[in-house]
């Protein structure tokens, strides 16, 4: 085995391996610790498509390319508040935050319809949930606007009966219609 052949064995199929998240410094020192350019020869090489005739061969220069012309590393975070990309003390974050299912307005824009199956939920919250305590209601319809509205709670709702009492039915509705799976997270486990 060549000298070559082992950085090669070392250093491209890391750049495909799962197993951990992106690292931009792992990256660098994976391309520093190439000898030459031909170390990289499977990452390097592509093909444009010209506007006229055939396409043509393209080298990539894949140190040039992660860098200098895109040397940016953003840190992912999940913010319904902030836009796809954004800058908070000199540090690019990139939101990933897939968006909410419903778009926030007015109550009164909504059809009578809506408005009764509203009613409904509230209800059910005020008589099965809270057992008719108009305050502890009050508390979880404003806390659940504040959820809907993308606001970041410092509580939890923590729902104990037995099964069968009324409890996953206002959770699934919020989960599939108003949030999304990818929302929230549901547990049976205290």
């Amino acid at each position: 085995m060549t000298a070559q052949t082992s950085i090669q064995g070392q250093v491209i199929p890391k750049f495909g391996e799962q197993k951990k998240a992106f690292s931009i410094d792992e990256l660098k020192r994976l391309i520093n610790a190439a000898k030459n350019m031909r170390d990289l020869n499977q990452a390097k090489v592509f093909y444009t498509q010209s506007e006229q005739g055939p396409s043509q061969k393209v080298e990539f220069n894949i140190n040039k390319w992660f860098m200098i012309e895109y040397s940016t590393v953003c840190v992912a975070t999940c913010d319904p508040q902030k836009s796809r990309i954004f800058k908070l003390g000199g540090q690019l974050y990139l939101n990933i935050f897939p968006g909410f299912l419903h778009i926030l307005r007015p109550i009164s824009t909504f059809e009578s319809t809506t408005h009764l199956a509203v009613k409904f939920i509230f209800s059910h919250i005020q008589d099965i949930w809270c057992s008719g305590d108009w305050n502890l209601t009050e508390y979880i319809i404003k806390w659940l606007a504040g959820v809907a509205a993308g606001r970041k709670m410092y509580s939890i709702l923590y729902l104990k009966s037995g099964q069968g009492w009324g409890k996953s039915i206002i959770t699934d509705f919020i989960q599939r219609s108003v949030l999304g799976t990818q929302l929230v997270y549901k547990t049976s486990d205290p």
